[in-house]
């Protein structure tokens, strides 16, 4: 998953550099929802902490 997070982002900078900018927004803006269902994700689970 996080692969998939950072193989966006470095298309989202790559369109931007060759200047397609909407399409630098769309992968940037999908990376974005990504990550907060990846952190809401891991931010819910329980930690099973035997002490």
């Amino acid at each position: 998953m996080m692969t998939l997070l950072f193989l966006l982002i470095t298309l989202a900078i790559f369109a931007l550099l060759i200047g397609r900018v909407q399409a630098s927004y769309i992968c940037f803006a999908i990376s974005l929802a990504l990550s907060c269902y990846w952190f809401s994700y891991h931010a819910s689970a329980q930690l099973s902490i035997v002490l």
